[in-house]
């Protein structure tokens, strides 16, 4: 998609993780991004590493994993105090999305310049593992003791194996020293039950609260770049996620599960004047998938090519702000 803006006279800008490290190669280069915001800045797509952890990779860890990391399901939890992946940071500490803001106000102001539309991508990664923030988040969320827990730790009663997955065992979350989780399991399984202990799981949920603070901020900051560019009314905004995680809700910590809290994800549209106006403040619950902004995108610009997997979006969920 970004690719067909190009074609039909948008400047592109991208920073941050806009597609997943290294697929495709270089961040879809030239095929992408207009050339003067070549080559793609890759250190945009780093993580940052929970101070005195080595380098977070979601990519590698999967493959590079220490065999020490590699858990049996039958291991008991530990909790020891070991790093992240909740874990505040002095507010001087290089957070990846703040650099990553940074250069969008920069190229925000270059694309907002010039005379052709343009189409910049940010990509934030928080609230993505680790949840390395400046302190100052974790002091806007709720103490760790007043800090809610799942209401529900178990799998569902009668839920069929086959629709039971939990990447907790064997996820992102192995890339941190404090980490060995044995996951609940559905009766079919054998049923048992043993979540991770209270205390580690309020500081899980409010590292994980103290991110999504920070993610508003920048999100924050990126709008107000854009209102002042004097380009704000003219542009399309679309704020959302790639997925969704789990917080100890049944049992299951992070992502790739069928449970809605994985599947469903933040999408906020706002389309300035009479265009937006009747739908402006409003929200559904019609059915509406992140391939349906390629469609909408392709209407509102007035513009025409080819999206992959298109379907009826008359009921597509607008937003506004």
């Amino acid at each position: 998609m970004l690719g067909a803006f190009k074609k039909r006279g948008y400047t592109v800008a991208g920073q941050g993780k806009i597609y997943h490290p290294r697929s495709p190669p270089l961040d879809d280069s030239d095929l992408s991004w207009s050339s003067a915001f070549l080559p793609y800045p890759e250190w945009t797509q780093r993580g940052d590493p929970c101070p005195g952890d080595p380098p977070y990779d979601p990519f590698l860890e999967r493959t590079q994993r220490p065999p020490q990391r590699r858990r049996r399901l039958d291991e008991a939890i530990v909790s020891d105090p070991g790093n992240g992946p909740a874990c505040p940071v002095p507010r001087d500490h290089n957070i990846t999305d703040a650099q990553i803001a940074d250069l969008a106000l920069k190229n925000l102001a270059i694309v907002a310049r010039a005379p052709n539309p343009f189409v910049l991508a940010v990509g934030l990664h928080k609230p993505h593992l680790p949840w390395t923030v400046p302190q100052a988040y974790y002091d806007m969320a709720p103490n760790s003791e007043d800090v809610a827990l799942a209401q529900h730790t178990t799998p569902p009663v009668g839920m069929p194996e086959l629709a039971f997955f939990s990447s907790s065992i064997d996820s992102e979350l192995f890339g941190f020293s404090n980490v060995n989780i044995t996951d609940a399991l559905p009766p079919s399984l054998g049923g048992r039950s043993n979540p991770l202990p209270p205390e580690l799981a309020r500081q899980w949920r409010r590292g994980y609260y103290a991110a999504v603070r920070h993610t508003d901020e920048m999100v924050g900051r990126v709008l107000d770049g854009l209102a002042t560019s004097g380009r704000a009314d003219e542009t399309v905004v679309v704020l959302h996620g790639d997925h969704g995680w789990q917080l100890g809700e049944h049992g299951i910590w992070a992502k790739q599960t069928c449970f809605e809290l994985a599947t469903r994800v933040p999408l906020i549209i706002h389309v300035p004047g009479a265009a937006g106006a009747p739908s402006r403040g409003q929200r559904t619950r019609s059915l509406v998938e992140l391939v349906d902004m390629c469609v909408a995108l392709r209407a509102l610009h007035g513009i025409e090519f080819h999206c992959v997997l298109q379907k009826q979006v008359d009921d597509m969920m607008i937003i506004a702000s």
